[in-house]
């Protein structure tokens, strides 16, 4: 199981990226659902790290999958 990250700032995505997680950094509402949409097809991911402000962007996708998935755990930081 992979774990992967979004994150809205630079400083974020350096610090989870120390920390082993393949991180992306997205301004963009649109940007986001579709990443969202590519992560949940592949099987392979297993925990989503998120900041606040990409939850935020995109609730109605990510309250989906907090409610209705088992996979992947999303996780707000």
């Amino acid at each position: 199981m992979k774990i992967l990250g979004i994150s809205d700032n630079r400083d974020t995505a350096v610090g989870l990226k120390l920390g082993g997680i393949d991180t992306v950094i997205m301004k963009n509402n649109k940007e986001i659902i579709e990443k969202i949409h590519q992560i949940t097809e592949n099987k392979q991911v297993g925990i989503l790290v998120i900041t606040n402000k990409i939850y935020e962007m995109a609730k109605k996708e990510f309250d989906n999958i907090i409610f209705n998935s088992k996979f992947p755990l999303v996780v707000r930081i």
